[in-house]
């Protein structure tokens, strides 16, 4: 039992430099004994015991302990013992963290045993050991960690006077509620780890500077194209222009104003439905109808020439309407272009 005890003694400041526990606790409890054989005593009795310990780690506590029991009787109500014990113990606890942490214990103390009650020659005093198991049974546990009550069943046999007279071992069970206070709050966690450097690249090489601008206009004018004018329509059989013509031809005179060195064919197209001759004459009115249009709104007269082609140049097919209505068109068509023009858009003349 002292080769024990010493050894549990070495180990606390090992197993205590494994963590900063800092708790301390108090924990009454109360429960029986169980007296040894060799005191002839019958009967059992209540135990009280009173513990103040401190965590010194995540494997190591140490408290001082004080035990009572009052009447332990010899059966005949002839006499009785009562004990007081002083102790200091070690607890070797496993699985703090948990909500069931079983330890064993070792101790050593004073123990006396008043044989009668109130005499003072029968209160006889000796050295004692004890040893034993229970648990802490977590019951509640504050948010930081700094306070706990947990419910502690233990079990003891203490031995009075070891080594000496004739072995005398009591056993003791209690049950006790442990309120634990002043513990430090767990760290904080590490902050996370610093992002990673950002490599920059190298700035791309600066694109090529644009080309020269291309004198332009609504009709997206450029260099070396021919003109096909959009939007420009008659009204039934006739030469006549729709109103709808009028704004599209405006664009096209304020763009050959601008561009007064182009020269333009103003062309009229039908479709096949009708006679031949018929349809060349009456594309070539549409084709003067345009360019009068053009002339009365600014455009020199030498910059354009009007011819009517009739049905001699189709784009589609006349055997459908969809053919038919792509035939029947005015084109713009440049005969003279310096090489700084491009119209695009193309016109259907109603037939």
């Amino acid at each position: 039992m002292k080769r024990l005890a010493l050894l549990c003694l070495l180990a606390v400041p090992g197993l205590a430099a494994a963590d900063d526990g800092t708790e301390l606790y108090v924990t009454p409890s109360v429960g029986g004994i169980s007296p040894s054989y060799h005191r002839d005593l019958k009967d059992h009795d209540w135990d009280y015991n009173l513990a103040v310990g401190k965590e010194l780690g995540p494997f190591i506590n140490l408290e001082g302990n004080f035990n009572h029991a009052n009447h332990i009787g010899d059966g005949f109500g002839r006499s009785y013992l009562r004990q007081d014990a002083y102790s200091l113990d070690v607890l070797g606890v496993f699985n703090r963290a948990g909500v069931i942490a079983p330890y064993v214990s070792i101790g050593a103390g004073v123990l006396s045993n008043q044989l009668t009650p109130d005499v003072a020659n029968t209160n006889v005093k000796n050295f004692m050991a004890q040893t034993g198991v229970g648990l802490f049974i977590k019951l509640w546990q504050n948010a930081d960690h700094t306070s706990q009550l947990s419910l502690r069943p233990d079990i003891k046999a203490r031995f009075d006077d070891p080594g000496h007279g004739n072995h005398v071992v009591d056993y003791i069970g209690t049950l006790g509620l442990q309120f634990g206070f002043g513990g430090a709050a767990p760290p904080p966690p590490p902050p996370p780890p610093p992002p990673p450097p950002v490599v920059v690249a190298p700035p791309p090489p600066p694109p090529p500077p644009p080309p020269p601008p291309v004198e332009t206009d609504r009709y997206n004018l450029a260099t070396k194209a021919s003109i096909i004018l959009e939007g420009v329509n008659f009204e039934f059989d006739s030469a006549k222009l729709t109103s709808a013509s009028t704004p599209v031809l405006d664009d096209v005179a304020t763009s050959l104003q601008k561009h007064h060195r182009l020269k333009v064919e103003l062309q009229g197209h039908t479709d096949s439905t009708g006679p031949a001759e018929y349809n060349m004459k009456l594309s070539q009115r549409r084709a003067d109808s345009v360019r009068n249009y053009l002339i009365s709104k600014g455009v020199s007269a030498e910059q354009l020439v009007a011819k009517g082609y009739g049905l001699t140049q189709p784009v589609e097919t006349n055997k459908t309407a969809a053919g038919r209505a792509a035939n029947r068109r005015v084109v713009m068509y440049a005969i003279d272009n310096p090489g700084d023009v491009k119209v695009e858009g193309q016109g259907t003349a109603q037939q």
